[in-house]
């Protein structure tokens, strides 16, 4: 009877997890259209008035080239996405700093916060170290930090506070 109710339990987890991926390959492609569409707004823009204002011309250039960089990072989204559906990933755990994990997100996200002038403030308390697969542990925290350089206001600072804990 235990093995019957832990192998419907695992049944019932494999389908809410399909179900949250399917959800986040719909809300990913949702939020590709939005990119797309204003980067041919933009070019048709470009297209129609060969005589525009320098300036003008140059913040389009700009603006469609932050465009296709959220575009690849929604379309790296669905990739990483569909690994994990496939279940092609596997975890390499080693012991490392959390201080250099975030360093490698923070230098992910560096373009992004220029474009915004957002600064990023690390504060560390101890010598934090963790055990687990870095490259997928920095892909995390990039996309928590893209998260709040997206969710803030241009001129801004986002505050990272790093410290040991006992558990």
């Amino acid at each position: 009877y235990k093995t019957t109710v832990m192998l419907k339990e695992a049944a019932d987890n494999s389908n809410i997890d399909k179900i949250n991926l399917k959800k986040s390959l719909e809300d990913i492609s949702h939020q590709l259209k939005t990119p797309l569409t204003s980067i041919l707004v933009m070019l048709d823009n470009l297209i129609d008035d060969p005589d525009m204002d320098i300036n003008i011309r140059n913040d389009f250039i700009r603006d469609i080239k932050r465009e296709v960089v959220n575009i690849k990072f929604l379309v790296q989204a669905i990739l990483k996405l569909s690994k994990f559906d496939s279940n092609t990933i596997h975890f390499i755990k080693e012991d490392i700093q959390v201080v250099d994990i975030i360093d490698e997100a923070i230098k992910n996200v560096s373009t992004l916060c220029d474009l915004r002038n957002i600064n990023i403030e690390l504060n560390v308390k101890g010598n934090s170290k963790i055990i687990c697969d870095s490259k997928w542990q920095i892909e995390a925290i990039t996309n928590i930090l893209k998260n709040s350089i997206d969710h803030s206001q241009d001129n801004q600072k986002v505050i990272i506070n790093v410290e040991n804990n006992n558990v």
